[in-house]
């Protein structure tokens, strides 16, 4: 691992982002990506059944988001530790299983 990519891990290690709220379940993720019309957007012209890959993710809200309620299949990979993790908790939390990482 070069030096940069040490730097940018321990950084993100110390402070994830983007972090999810405690209250945070699927349905206000749902809300914050239709606020946002480039996401919403995205989302619907990406339709369903695709395979998607998502590198350098954080949380993985956007991978998240495209597979919610969708049967596409997402990649989705980082090399912090403290962001798989906080991913992890929030999909078993809301049942989301298909994504990879």
């Amino acid at each position: 691992m070069g030096s940069v990519t040490k730097k940018v891990t321990n950084f993100y290690s110390v402070a994830p982002f983007p972090n999810y709220n405690d209250y945070d379940d699927i349905s206000s993720l749902t809300d914050k990506i239709e606020k946002n019309i480039f996401l919403k957007n995205f989302k619907k012209n990406i339709g369903f059944g695709k395979k998607i890959i998502e590198v350098g993710i954080g949380t993985f809200q956007l991978s998240l988001m495209l597979a919610h309620s969708t049967n596409n299949e997402v990649v989705a990979l980082d090399p912090t530790y403290e962001s798989l993790k906080l991913r992890h908790d929030f999909s078993k939390k809301n049942n989301i299983e298909n994504y990879f990482f």
